[in-house]
């Protein structure tokens, strides 16, 4: 396996918003903190996340997002408006979305309201997060498509193995950019 180390530089931009109480974002990169701001309620902030990490070619990853906070109110949300790696953007709406659901509140609902909302939380969010929990993306980070292919058929991993098997692909970061799809390119 190729032990090239890539240094990828981070751009998220991201928009928090809660009406009546402060809130928190918290961001892990392979389980260590990269970002933990609070945010003060009634103002809506945007802002972008930089930051540099050192990854090693071939490389599974996961990029977690923690949205906490005390009170829950309808007006409140986390929003993702692209995660860019290395000028490369992952796909948001491959995210795993974990939302933490008041379970009284929910089993209040009808069956018809729980399909609602069922809809909303994991369907048509917009990337748009409105309760508190966690969405976390997964990636490959690899030197380029002959890299990924050595990986693909080496037999040191399962993981693609395993990616087939549940039919989900996992983005791929490329350090040489010749090996990026155009619709995973950083517009300007």
């Amino acid at each position: 396996m190729d032990n090239k180390q890539l240094n990828f530089n981070h751009a998220i931009p991201i928009e928090v918003f809660h009406d009546s109480d402060a809130v928190q974002v918290e961001l892990y990169l392979n389980d260590k903190i990269k970002f933990k701001k609070t945010y003060q309620p009634n103002i809506k902030h945007k802002e972008v996340i930089e930051f540099d990490n050192l990854y090693d070619a071939g490389q599974r990853n996961s990029l977690k997002f923690v949205f906490s906070g005390k009170t829950e109110t309808q007006s409140r949300y986390l929003k993702l408006s692209s995660i860019n790696i290395n000028n490369q953007n992952l796909n948001i709406y491959n995210a795993n979305y974990v939302p933490q659901i008041n379970q009284e509140w929910w089993d209040s609902l009808s069956g018809d309201d729980k399909e609602k909302y069922l809809e909303i939380i994991y369907g048509k969010n917009g990337a748009t997060f409105g309760w508190f929990g966690t969405v976390e993306l997964e990636y490959l980070t690899v030197v380029d498509q002959k890299n990924f292919l050595q990986k693909r058929l080496s037999k040191d991993t399962n993981d693609i193995e395993i990616e087939e098997i549940i039919s989900r692909k996992l983005d791929k970061i490329y350090l040489f950019q010749d090996h990026v799809l155009p619709w995973n390119q950083q517009n300007d």
